[in-house]
């Protein structure tokens, strides 16, 4: 049987990202664990910016409740690094 690669462009193609978020997590895309996870989370908090994408991290960061799992709290670290780059 024969599995498909990946198409990195078609995992974020779904999803109504702005196209500097979606540049941020094309970035990031190789280090993380669930990318649909994190656009859903970015989708959900309707940010439309890096700036907003920043703070709303900080802020889940920052909460420190069990809300979201450890893989998504590094995720979340991992797209962060990536942002402040812009």
């Amino acid at each position: 049987m024969k599995v498909n690669p990946i198409d990195e462009n078609d995992i974020l193609s779904e999803y109504p990202l702005p196209e500097d978020i979606k540049r941020v997590l094309e970035e990031a895309l190789p280090y993380l664990q669930n990318v649909n996870h994190i656009a859903k989370i970015i989708i959900n908090y309707n940010i439309k910016t890096i700036n907003e994408l920043k703070a709303m991290i900080y802020e889940i960061l920052e909460k420190n409740d069990t809300l979201y799992d450890i893989i998504t709290k590094t995720d979340l670290k991992i797209v962060l690094n990536f942002a402040e780059k812009h």
